[in-house]
């Protein structure tokens, strides 16, 4: 990727992710962004995935374009009577996902 870019918004949190489009092609790779966003949101057969990708839905990844990816902070499950401070757990699920993105593929 060219970047990964984090956005905190009044109601929003997500990454976005610019692919190297001159290096896939430059590479002569077949990696498409529809590639990569299934890639997220499925695991590999064999492989095991982190607990943050595991949370992901169909609606937390989307595409835009041929070089954009956008992943939303998934929403969190929280047990019975369970309080969180929510901009905590916000931005722990933000430095999860950064940290897992890059291994996907």
């Amino acid at each position: 990727s060219s970047y990964i870019e984090e956005v905190y918004d009044n109601d929003k949190t997500y990454l976005t992710v610019k692919l190297n489009q001159k290096t896939i092609s430059d590479l002569k790779l077949e990696i498409t962004v529809s590639s990569i966003r299934e890639c997220i949101l499925r695991p590999t057969a064999g492989g095991t995935r982190p607990a943050i990708l595991r949370l992901l839905k169909d609606k937390d990844v989307l595409t835009g374009g041929k070089d954009y990816i956008r992943v939303f902070v998934p929403e969190e499950k929280k047990k019975k009577g369970e309080e969180t401070d929510v901009a905590k757990s916000v931005y722990f699920a933000m430095q999860q996902l950064k940290s897992a993105l890059p291994k996907v593929i």
